[in-house]
């Protein structure tokens, strides 16, 4: 009867970590959608782009953590962002004259344009038209713009995924508790 007792409580106890980690997972795939639904709307990215730069930690027996984290330090390029090619008449601060400056334009999000001074557009071979900037004083090397707006979008996206997460793990325990308790050697649960 002992031996019984404590098989049963050992199936019990595996049920449970069996749907804590099950539960646990499914609130990261929730928190990752929320997470990235948050990020592409405050940057205008495509769900390709975001979602290509998250990392999703699912929770094993051993380790019992799940998590969505962006990768760091992932620049994208600003042909992203809708670039246009603008002139801007402005004084000269040398000769104190009128000259047209140009630039581009990029639209993060529903943001206002933001101007990338002293880029213009260039047509690359594959046909694509990205921004470009001198790298240094000299007519060449040039290279393309890149920024790094998904971190800084990550960062306030985050609290609002983390709410989902537990949301999602606060209303899923119960459910799956009886469904792994239910499969534990079928015991009944009322």
């Amino acid at each position: 009867m002992a031996n019984e007792l404590t098989n049963a409580f050992k199936q019990i106890s595996k049920a449970i970590e069996k749907a804590s980690i099950d539960v646990l997972n499914n609130a990261a795939i929730s928190g990752r959608t929320r997470f990235a639904s948050d990020i592409r709307e405050s940057t205008g990215l495509p769900q390709s782009r975001v979602g290509s730069r998250m990392i999703t930690f699912k929770a094993t027996l051993n380790d019992q953590r799940a998590s969505v984290q962006i990768a760091n330090g992932v620049a994208l390029n600003a042909k992203y962002f809708k670039p246009q090619a603008i002139t801007v008449a402005g004084n000269d601060k040398r000769t104190g004259k009128t000259r047209n400056y140009t630039g581009v334009t990029i639209k993060i999000g529903n943001q206002a344009r933001y101007v990338l001074p002293n880029a213009w557009l260039a047509t690359v071979s594959n046909g694509e038209v990205i921004p470009l900037v001198r790298k240094g004083a000299a007519r060449l090397p040039t290279r393309a713009v890149f920024l790094d707006v998904i971190t800084d979008a990550a960062k306030a996206a985050r609290p609002a995924a983390q709410e989902v997460m537990r949301d999602s793990f606060e209303a899923l325990l119960p459910v799956q508790l009886q469904f792994f308790l239910s499969q534990a050697n079928n015991i009944d649960v009322v």
